[in-house]
């Protein structure tokens, strides 16, 4: 499954480098190895006022560095496994 996080200036500015690190540690937790292709990418051309862009697919979602563990959980995870 592919995951994008934007690393673009904006993003960064609302904390993609903590997403992206909550988002590793996860994938390692939950031993998701190649089952998972999470990168850093340049702007969606979404920015929006809150969170950091997220695509996975094509959709584009908004993830706040304080519910990146929650996003994670209840939104990449179940896509993940259900992939199988």
């Amino acid at each position: 499954m592919d995951v994008r996080i934007c690393i673009g200036e904006f993003c960064h500015l609302k904390g993609s480098e903590i997403v992206t690190r909550v988002f590793m540690e996860l994938a390692e937790k939950e031993q998701l190895g190649d089952r998972l292709d999470l990168k850093g990418v340049f702007c969606h051309g979404a920015c929006q006022e809150e969170g950091v862009s997220v695509r996975i697919g094509d959709t584009v979602h908004k993830v706040l560095h304080e519910n990146a563990e929650a996003f994670f959980r209840s939104v990449v995870l179940p896509a993940v496994k259900a992939q199988g």
